[in-house]
């Protein structure tokens, strides 16, 4: 499994680099709160993903103990995806850095 550690993420975001960055649960708990920048990739969902199979993707969840972004790593990858990396430390490593976050919860 190719993994991304946080700093490497806020890198690559901060430089604008072209990547799909995949919250992998719930649309409800999206728009509470998530990554800026990211898309819902809805683990109850049909598994849809609007990425190119050349594209990297960087997928997350909640933290470390979810499982949701590893499924979804497992079923890009057995679907084609060539360019995917799994952020392991998810919404709640990010989170505890300060870094910057976007959703319902934050803008109340």
């Amino acid at each position: 499994m190719n993994t991304i550690t946080r700093e490497e993420l806020k890198l690559k975001l901060e430089s604008n680099e072209n990547v799909r960055l995949l919250m992998c649960m719930s649309e409800e708990a999206f728009k509470l709160k998530h990554i800026r920048g990211s898309v819902c990739f809805d683990i109850n969902g049909s598994q849809q993903c609007s990425c190119n199979a050349d594209d990297e993707i960087i997928v997350y969840c909640s933290g470390e103990e979810c499982i949701f972004s590893t499924n979804a790593y497992n079923f890009l990858t057995e679907h084609g995806y060539k360019k995917v990396y799994h952020y392991a430390g998810g919404l709640a490593d990010w989170e505890k850095t300060g870094y910057p976050l976007e959703g319902n919860l934050i803008n109340t």
